[in-house]
């Protein structure tokens, strides 16, 4: 079996994707870097390469990093023709309306739901991004995929 080959500076881009992408506030140069065990320089010069490619945005007067919106243009396209997406869409619709509910579709991903797409009613709009994740336990719908097992 083939050894496993990995390029650092691409871990170390997705690592700093993800553990960004799981921080509510976004997080600052210095916090990346202890969080991840990097020097500054090496984390900055990620980021700046991040930027660049509008996957990481800096807050407006401040020092803080998120994740920012690169990533739609790379998804869109891709969530648009997920099957499940698009079988679901009018089951959706329907609930909401019928049940004057928003309504969410997700998926589990590890000990998390992934939102793919929600439905709001008339009387009722919630926020949840497409691809956000929460915990299966804090959620409606993370407990009923855990009724599964």
């Amino acid at each position: 079996m083939a050894k496993e080959q990995k390029v650092q500076s691409v871990d170390r881009v997705f690592d700093i994707l993800e553990v960004l992408s799981a921080s509510k506030d976004g997080m600052t140069l210095t916090e990346l870097s202890k969080k991840l065990s990097l020097s500054s320089s090496t984390t900055h010069r990620l980021l700046n390469v991040l930027q660049q490619r509008n996957y990481v945005t800096r807050l407006d007067n401040s020092k803080v990093y998120v994740v920012g919106l690169g990533f739609l243009s790379l998804i869109s396209s891709r969530l648009s023709s997920l099957e499940l997406k698009t079988e679901a869409d009018p089951i959706l619709s329907a609930l909401a309306q019928d049940l004057n509910q928003v309504v969410f579709l997700g998926v589990k991903k590890d000990f998390d739901v992934m939102y793919l797409d929600k439905k709001d009613s008339k009387k009722l709009e919630a926020y949840c991004g497409i691809g956000y994740k929460l915990p299966l336990h804090c959620t409606g719908l993370g407990k009923a995929l855990l009724m599964q097992y």
